[in-house]
């Protein structure tokens, strides 16, 4: 392969982890041993060795935006981190696993260097994952969000119910009094909204579910709606304690004056995938489905 041919490869991960710090090494001498470009995100550059010519580091963002393909250390979390980064360029995304039970990473730590190579060759596929936009107004101010996995709404303080009122398409759906409600995504649905008893729904459908969490009433149930809904959502509350998480990771403040309208992102992620690995196939090895419980007793 010529230098010309060669795919720019990013790397990024949560520096706060030491199973990045054992992985990142060995990982940046396999691709300077193949001659292949790297941009490192820059708050992993002590792990560059001296004869690691390669290897470039720059400032996340620009590593997140300027490469042929992106890999992220760690679990779902570094995933979900690194898509709000790439945005709407597009570039594919490769979750390698360090632990946990994430659905997003498709790469363990036995198969890694055979993975290597497939990327290097370029024999994978890529999967369109779409996203959620949320649009916040207060006051006339707007703010906007966009989610891979889902938005929550809760409360500041997690033993106080919240009444939030959600409409589909400008028809009224339910109010719902519970601990929270979440609005995700297929993605999601293997997240926070499956804790929450909330339906599995394949990632390439595109849907999104509306969940209550914990709901004070027997009939309330989760609800699937077309991925081209308006979603909106009001409290009927006059607390000011009121929060919406993006993907787990940022909170947003809002009070019973918020309004918030909830709809299909404006760009889908890339997901980097294998042709012979389903997503059924992540579901039953993550879920344990097949397996006899009674094997892990004792």
């Amino acid at each position: 392969m010529n230098r010309t041919d060669r795919k720019i490869f990013g790397i990024t991960g949560n520096p706060g982890k030491e199973k990045v710090w054992e992985l990142l090494p060995k990982l940046l001498t396999w691709f300077s041993e193949h001659q292949q470009v790297v941009y490192l995100a820059r708050d992993l550059e002590r792990a560059v060795g001296e004869d690691m010519k390669e290897v470039h580091p720059y400032p996340l963002e620009q590593v997140a935006k300027e490469v042929d393909l992106l890999l992220a250390l760690g679990g779902d979390g570094s995933i979900l981190h690194t898509a709000r980064l790439v945005g709407a360029h597009g570039t594919p995304i490769l979750g390698i696993r360090l632990g946990g039970l994430g659905f997003l990473a498709e790469v363990y730590l036995d198969e890694i260097y055979d993975r290597l190579h497939r990327l290097v060759e370029g024999t994978y596929n890529v999967e369109r994952r779409m996203t959620l936009a949320a649009d916040v107004a207060e006051h006339g101010d707007l703010g906007h969000y966009i989610a891979l996995n889902d938005f929550v709404f809760n409360r500041a303080h997690p033993l106080r119910m919240l009444a939030v009122r959600v409409c589909v398409n400008g028809g009224y759906l339910n109010t719902y009094s519970a601990d929270g409600l979440i609005i995700s995504s297929p993605t999601g649905s293997t997240a926070y909204s499956l804790s929450a008893q909330g339906p599995i729904i394949v990632p390439s459908l595109d849907a999104i579910v509306i969940n209550p969490i914990n709901p004070h009433s027997l009939t309330a149930r989760p609800v699937v709606v077309p991925a081209d809904s308006k979603i909106l959502v009001e409290f009927e509350s006059n607390e000011e304690d009121l929060l919406m998480s993006v993907d787990g990771q940022i909170e947003v403040s809002l009070t019973h004056q918020s309004v918030i309208n909830v709809t299909t992102g404006e760009y889908p992620i890339n997901l980097v995938v294998w042709e012979e690995r389903t997503f059924f196939d992540v579901l039953r090895r993550k879920m344990q489905w097949g397996s006899d419980p009674r094997n892990n007793v004792g």
